[in-house]
């Protein structure tokens, strides 16, 4: 394993220092950022599974969902800070970049045992380490999984490879038991296998019955997980947000493509809009949506015709592309369509980044010049470095975070009632009124800003509109129990104790219950309507 330090070691352990400092220097705002109101309190603030750290509670944790997953570890990660530092969100982020620089150095690593190239593994290392699409996964508490994901996945491929150079069982058993805690942090991992299989093609292993064998026990752990992961997923009961539609097979199939080229391709390429929300929306102002999605299986087409005839000459473009393929697999579901994220590239980026590398490698062979080759990559460096920088702000907080997204989608319903929940916990209820009043512009139907529109009113003395929008959400919702106690509260505030007790009458038929010391106050002024 010393053999990596043995040629070149100050070359290396500088350039290896050069990528963590410039990685570090560029992710340093997060450092500074806050808990953020999407997910942070389902995994963290106010997560009873993490607030105590004993045999008991890690017992819990191993048997637990949450949010629809199953990743332990990464909950296990968080009772550990809990315990330590409590809710100090500096800890937890600093946590986050301590774990993205260790994915830096093992991606630097991997990068040199596959390409023998010094220059190969800075570039695709330090592309991975500085890409804005990296942001997310960095600058977000509750991304922590992808962090721990990245960690063991990455430490699974190396102990491999060393297997396939030294041919040593130990290498090749602890990339098994690298393999389950990988599991443990996120069940994406299960595309392991295919990994590894697609790492015996690159070292021009002879196919055969003892390649499958050897995969067997990581098959076998892949499919146990990944039940687990659609039992969560099935207790959990409750689809994305986007989730919302379903979709034939052939449908569900040309979104993916059109999603993996105009949002994971180009986004690689020009990382300029950066948001925790990116809608499924194909059509533009200036182009139609079938004339994108047609693009985008020709545009798939014409590549995977290129990354086939490159098979001839060399692997590096098969392994590579195959690579970022097979590990964004998980998150292109059948039949509906899910989220699209930054996250989600967090690991399949090191086989694009593995061929930007070897690009500046070929482009050196080619004669061209150093000093413009050194000039382009510090300027491609420099863009990214200071546009991941800039984005950290934007995860600053919970109204930083969505107010980007709703500068960036402005016609989104779901981000303006998010907005609004912030401003109404923040007790800002005038700014929150506005954005739940957009929200109900652009989608009259939506339940929750029209109940919280109606709160936000109360809560300003404003019970004459606060009622009109608690009837209008019971037009939606009839048999909703606490609407009807928020409109009998409001018609109380007005006077109509008649109405009130209406209200009260809906929510007994209803088996609700109403506060005793809220009926005492109505009946000060009104006794109770005999049946």
């Amino acid at each position: 394993m010393f053999a990596f330090f043995s040629k070149n070691r100050a070359y290396i352990v500088s350039s290896l220092l050069t990528l963590l400092i410039v990685t570090f220097i560029t992710f340093i705002p997060c450092l500074d950022n806050r808990f953020v109101n999407w997910d942070d309190n389902v995994y963290v603030t106010e997560n009873a599974l993490i607030k105590e750290l004993s045999p008991g509670k890690v017992k819990t944790l191993l048997s637990s969902y949450c949010s629809g997953n199953y990743h332990p570890l990464t909950l296990l990660s968080y009772a550990v800070e809990y315990h330590f530092f409590g809710l100090n969100a500096r800890a937890f982020h600093t946590t986050n970049l301590a774990l993205h620089l260790l994915n830096c150095s093992l991606v630097f690593w991997i990068i040199y045992l596959l390409s023998g190239s010094l220059p190969v593994s800075i570039v695709a290392a330090l592309l991975f380490g500085i890409h804005p699409m990296r942001v997310e996964t960095v600058a977000w508490i509750s991304d922590r999984k992808d962090l721990l994901l990245g960690l063991f996945y990455t430490g699974a491929l190396m102990a491999y490879i060393y297997y396939l150079k030294k041919r040593a069982l130990v290498f090749y058993l602890l990339s098994f038991f690298l393999f389950i805690p990988a599991l443990l942090s996120k069940t994406t991992a299960v595309t392991l296998p295919l990994i590894l299989l697609l790492l015996d093609y690159f070292f021009h292993r002879r196919p055969g019955k003892k390649l499958l064998l050897e995969k067997i026990p990581f098959f076998c752990l892949a499919v146990i997980f990944g039940m687990i992961a659609f039992a969560a997923r099935n207790a959990y009961q409750v689809q994305l947000h986007e989730n919302l539609i379903e979709f034939t097979l052939v449908e569900a199939m040309i979104m993916g493509v059109y999603r993996l080229v105009f949002y994971y391709f180009f986004r690689i390429i020009a990382p300029f809009k950066v948001s925790s929300f990116y809608p499924n929306s194909f059509g533009t102002d200036i182009l139609p949506e079938s004339t994108l999605v047609f693009s985008s299986v020709i545009i798939l087409l014409a590549l995977a015709g290129l990354i086939f005839l490159s098979a001839k000459r060399t692997r590096k473009i098969v392994f590579g592309s195959l690579f970022f393929l097979i590990t964004l697999m998980p998150v292109f579901k059948v039949f509906n369509l899910g989220i699209s994220a930054d996250r989600f590239s967090y690991v399949p980026l090191i086989g694009i980044f593995y061929l930007a590398g070897e690009g500046f490698r070929l482009l050196y062979h080619k004669k061209i010049s150093v000093i413009l080759l050194g000039t382009l990559l510090g300027a491609i460096i420099t863009f990214l470095s200071v546009n991941t920088w800039q984005n950290c702000f934007i995860w600053r907080d919970g109204l930083s975070l969505i107010s980007e997204a709703i500068e960036n989608y402005p016609s989104v319903p779901a981000l303006r009632a998010r907005r609004g929940n912030i401003y109404y916990l923040q007790q800002d209820y005038k700014n929150a009124v506005t954005d739940y009043s957009k929200t109900l512009a652009l989608c009259p139907e939506h339940l929750q800003a029209r109940i919280f529109r109606g709160l936000s009113y109360g809560r300003q003395g404003y019970h004459r509109m606060a009622a009109v929008d608690f009837s209008q959400a019971l037009e939606i919702d009839p048999n909703n129990k606490n609407v009807y106690l928020y409109r009998a509260f409001a018609r109380y505030r007005l006077g109509n104790f008649e109405k009130a007790w209406e209200d009260i009458r809906s929510i007994e038929k209803l088996g609700g219950t109403v506060p005793p010391e809220f009926i005492r106050q109505l009946e000060k002024h009104a006794p109770r309507p005999k049946k």
